[in-house]
């Protein structure tokens, strides 16, 4: 029973946790050339995701088990003599995204404070430190292009203050990160790139859901994160193993501890066997006596090891996965049957045993 409760709760909140380190599936433009071109002056390509099918994305999302959806639009923009790739993002949701990126600073915490987040290839290059003013302009030549008809006007810019330097090991060592509405203020421009979300879900359902949103909205391409996906079906293939390990050794403890106990009564009882033997009780009889002997010591062992479980199933969430574990329904069934099961196969040869005692031989015996 511990074990059932244990290997609900590892598996279940190891696969809660994995969600939290990265994205599994992207949605982005279909003709979003600028995945080769982003670092490049003039990369040519569409508006990006507009409300319609951010709308659309959405309503396909509706019912999906998404634990994080990061929107995120894309500019180059120039900074004192050089130019930096801009990440427009929701700062919140791509800082629970990836909580192992290095913060030196503050993460910004208001949408409207005028903050940035840089890179520590950037803070490097620009001198840059917390508390550091960046300003940053955006040409329509620089920028991302924006439709035809606003491909002119005069450079955009804007300060913002350095609220921290990240180093994450990606691409984002080399970007600002601004909040979405301020990135696309400053590039003049509303349209979407990417979006990133985590899905709590296997392989299967995240292709499904791929589809599912590509259908729902036309213009957009889900992919889903071929390594990220790998990676967590490894992690979680490896705690089912483990887990799977250490209930069997479980098992075999319990199954030698009932098979010891009822060899031990079955040697103990001899002369009694044999007597109820002389009398007329018949092989089957004495063979149902000692299974309701391992099915009362399985009941009980149930109904001590359930709670038991529980305990130790919150107690692995709370101190390994910061929260504690929902209970199925079919727990104390489960542990109930496999205790039971358990215990009758370990008194086969026990029972076997009893049931080939001799009457007159153990009369003599005695």
């Amino acid at each position: 029973s511990a074990q059932g409760n244990l290997w609900e709760s590892s598996v279940g909140q190891a696969r809660g946790e994995l969600r939290k380190y990265g994205a599994n599936l992207l949605v982005l433009p279909k003709d979003a050339t600028w995945l080769s071109q982003l670092g490049l002056q003039g990369a040519d390509r569409g508006t990006g995701l507009d409300q319609v099918q951010m709308a659309k994305l959405s309503a396909a999302l509706e019912g999906a088990p998404a634990a994080t959806i990061v929107p995120s639009t894309f500019a180059v923009a120039s900074a004192a003599d050089a130019n930096v790739v801009v990440q427009g993002t929701d700062l919140a949701g791509i800082r629970s995204l990836n909580p192992w990126w290095q913060v030196e600073g503050v993460w910004p915490t208001s949408v409207a404070s005028g903050q940035a987040i840089v890179g520590s290839d950037v803070a490097a290059l620009l001198g840059l430190a917390p508390g550091s003013i960046l300003t940053l302009r955006v040409a329509p030549s620089i920028g991302v292009p924006t439709p035809s008809s606003e491909r002119v006007g005069r450079e955009r810019s804007a300060a913002f203050t350095v609220a921290g330097v990240i180093s994450t090991g990606t691409s984002e060592d080399s970007q600002v990160l601004l909040d979405l509405g301020a990135a696309q203020r400053l590039a003049g421009r509303e349209g979407v790139d990417l979006v990133q979300l985590s899905v709590v879900a296997d392989k299967a359902a995240l292709e499904k859901l791929a589809r599912e949103i590509e259908a729902a909205s036309p213009g957009a391409e889900a992919r889903v994160v071929g390594q990220m996906v790998k990676a967590e079906v490894a992690v979680l293939d490896k705690i089912r193993l483990l887990l799977a390990v250490v209930a069997l050794a479980v098992a075999l403890a319990a199954a030698i501890a009932v098979f010891c106990t009822l060899a031990a009564a079955v040697l103990e009882r001899t002369p009694e066997i044999g007597l109820m033997r002389s009398l007329g009780a018949s092989t089957r009889y004495i063979a149902a006596l000692f299974a309701a002997e391992a099915i009362a010591m399985a009941l009980v062992g149930a109904a001590a090891g359930y709670p038991l479980g529980v305990g130790l199933a919150q107690l692995v969430g709370m101190n390994v996965f910061g929260s504690s574990v929902g209970l199925s329904p079919l727990a104390l069934p489960g542990a109930v049957v496999a205790a039971v099961a358990v215990s009758l196969g370990a008194a086969v040869l026990p029972v076997r045993r009893a049931v080939s005692i001799q009457p007159g031989l153990a009369m003599r015996n005695d």
